[in-house]
């Protein structure tokens, strides 16, 4: 599997983390554009209230928009490889998060 195609699974596994915590704190983005970003941005109000994570999940999520829309080729190996750690790593974090704050929600 090429690193442009690792990154963009790594990315909606992440995306994917973000819509879990929104939804177990019984929220959803508005749709009408813009709905993946704004998905990610909401990690303010669960596990990023710091946020010191969302500007490296934008950066990323520059990447992979580069890489899926415009000029494929561009990801490196190693950075294929830190965007599944930090999938993995935001993944844990929202699971514990969703424990945490939101139990009831678990089945």
């Amino acid at each position: 599997m090429s690193s442009d195609a690792q990154l963009s699974l790594a990315w909606d596994s992440i995306r994917a983390s973000a819509t879990a915590a929104l939804r177990a704190a019984e929220y959803r983005v508005v749709r009408g554009g813009g709905e993946h970003y704004r998905t990610i941005e909401a990690l303010e109000f669960s596990i990023d209230p710091e946020r010191k994570l969302i500007p490296r999940l934008d950066a990323l999520r520059r990447k992979r928009n580069t890489g899926a829309y415009d000029d494929y080729g561009l990801v490196a190996q190693g950075e294929a490889d830190l965007a599944g750690k930090l999938a993995a790593e935001i993944r844990k974090v929202v699971e514990d998060w969703i424990r945490k704050n939101h139990a009831d929600k678990i089945t």
